[in-house]
Formats: C-alpha cells, structure tokens, sequence
C-alpha cells in the first residue's frame, strides 16, 4: 500500500510535468502564428491577396507535417489522441518551414534566415 501511496505523488507530478509541456508547445505555435502574421503580410493590396493565399495552403500542410511530428516524437500521446499519419513520412516540420520561407521570399529575391 505504501507503494502506492508514493505513486500519487509521481502521478501528481508527471500530470503537472505534462500540462506545463503543453503549455509551452502551445506558446511555440503562437509564436510561430505571429511570426507568420509579420511573413505573409504586404501594404500592397493585390500582393496581400495572393500572400493569403498561399498561407492558407501553407497551413494546411503545418497541420499535416505538425501531426507527423508529434507521432513521431511523442508516439504515446499520438496513441492517446488518435493521431495517424499515412504511411509515407512527411519532410520534418522544421526542414519544411525552412523551405517553404525560402521559395515564399524566392518571388521578392530575398532568402530566408535561420
């Protein structure tokens, strides 16, 4: 029984662990949210139209590549949530934001910085 009563503690600790993880993650995607607010904005109202455009598609794969991170690298929560990638594995999410800002910024002749 004292074993168990010494799990409680550990199970306390691991959930608070655990939220706090989530916390953080969350905090990186606004992070990156914002970031992309400043990449694909333009005071050039036809520009902005097509900069628009090309984020809603760019999001789309995010939500793709972001579920094939988190199976990959937290495969027992992906198990938890349901979470299924196809069988092909997806470029890395860090690799694809790198080379999408690249030929995002190829169209203005500038390159991106790490």
């Amino acid at each position: 029984m004292s074993e168990r009563r010494e799990a409680v503690g550990q199970r306390h600790a691991a959930a608070r662990d655990l939220v706090a993880a989530l916390r953080e993650a969350e905090a990186a995607v606004e992070a990156l949210k914002s970031a992309n607010d400043r990449f694909y904005r333009s005071d050039v109202q036809a520009e902005q139209a097509g900069l628009s455009s090309l984020r809603r598609s760019r999001e789309r794969m995010f939500a793709f590549l972001t579920a094939g991170e988190l199976i990959a690298e937290a495969p027992i929560l992906s198990r938890i949530l349901g979470l299924r990638v196809s069988v092909a594995r997806p470029m890395p999410l860090i690799e694809w934001v790198d080379h999408t800002s690249n030929l995002d910024l190829g169209d203005a002749g500038g390159g991106a910085q790490a």
